[in-house]
């Protein structure tokens, strides 16, 4: 039987070893991040308590999804050290315990705990990611400008002496120039004064220059000019920004929201990549794993051993930062960015898993 005490029983204190190297790494991140929101608020009289933990909780949460791989290494390792050093694995071989079964009841836990990560790390992520940055925004008052991304276009709500509600269907990869440009202008009152169309628009030194416009009146008479030149209080680097970060999205959601950002004229590489990153996310879960398992004891007796933890470290830290290298690597050289995260990944997971199953199963 699959769910035996035996198996609940590892299941539980590998669990258990796993929430401590969660909760051990998340107390050194908060207080590092803590630190660092207080630093940066320093400068700022208006911000709240409340702000400052929201900020904090913010940073928190997008740096421990990026170091569960250690944190799984580490509640593996420790798992496997504690056991040993009591005799249970000893006690788990007498009792005909193989190690395949063990590392069938270490996937179990691990995919579980990828689950966790998917459904609930990453949207808590997401929502916090959003509301830091519009406390970011309001304490830099960079509030001028809203924009607004949508399947039929870019909206955008610039501040200056007359209201301006633009929409471009589409802006290219630079963020330089906009494709089929409305605009609205309203007074102080949000009296429609004039619409102005064109199908082109360039963005240079705070300006948005609309090429051989037509403006339409209130009289509703459409007046052909010449190139106008309206207050656009936002860069185009601003503009990217903008958007939103893929942390900020829910990320079952980032497919619909890349086909809109392509539809739009954006690139999709940073959002591809973070889709694909968190997606394929469970090979690297699984691969610190097996490490833990191999380096946190001699598998043949199933006794601790100080010489194969170091080397399960070395690799298990090596690996973190070469799979990185290699994803950015590739992705430098234009290739598919689903094949350069997922392939790298399944590669370095199938070296590891075919280790152990010729070395000790």
């Amino acid at each position: 039987m699959f769910f035996s005490k035996i198996n609940l029983y590892f299941i539980n204190q590998y669990s258990k070893y796993v929430l401590k190297s969660l909760i051990l790494f998340s107390a050194l991140i908060l207080i590092l991040d803590f630190s660092e929101i207080l630093r940066v608020t320093g400068q700022y009289n208006d911000v709240t308590a409340l702000e400052i933990m929201i900020m904090t909780l913010s940073k928190y949460f997008n740096n421990i999804t990026q170091l569960m791989h250690l944190v799984i290494f580490i509640g593996t390792a420790s798992t496997f050290m504690t056991l040993s050093k009591r005799n249970e694995m000893v006690i788990f071989t007498t009792l005909g315990i193989s190690n395949h079964r063990i590392i069938i009841n270490i996937l179990l836990v691990v995919f579980t705990i990828y689950l966790l990560f998917i459904f609930i790390l990453l949207p808590i992520n997401s929502g916090l990611s959003i509301v830091s940055q519009n406390i970011q925004k309001k304490l830099s008052n960079n509030g001028e400008t809203n924009i607004y991304l949508a399947e039929h276009g870019i909206f955008f709500k610039n501040f200056s002496d007359e209201y301006f509600f633009i929409k471009a269907d589409k802006m290219n990869k630079t963020a330089e120039e906009m494709l089929n440009v409305n605009v609205w202008v309203l007074d102080k009152n949000f009296v429609l004064l004039r619409t102005i169309f064109a199908q082109h628009a360039a963005i240079k030194k705070n300006k948005l220059i609309l090429h051989s416009p037509s403006i339409i009146k209130k009289d509703s008479e459409i007046h052909l000019s010449e190139d106008i030149s309206l207050d656009f209080k936002i860069s185009p680097k601003n503009i990217i920004k903008s958007l939103g970060s893929p942390e900020q999205i829910n990320l079952l959601k980032i497919p619909s929201f890349m086909t809109i950002l392509a539809d739009c004229g954006f690139s999709t590489s940073q959002y591809e990549r973070y889709f694909y990153n968190n997606i394929s996310i469970i090979l690297n879960f699984l691969t610190m794993a097996l490490i833990g398992f191999a380096s946190s004891f001699n598998l043949v007796n199933r006794l601790f051993n100080k010489k194969n933890i170091i080397y399960g470290g070395i690799c298990a830290f090596s690996m973190f930062f070469i799979n990185d290298l290699i994803v950015t690597i590739l992705l430098n050289q234009s290739y598919s960015i689903m094949l350069s995260i997922v392939i790298t990944r399944f590669f370095l997971f199938s070296i590891v898993s075919l280790y152990i199953e010729k070395k000790y199963i």
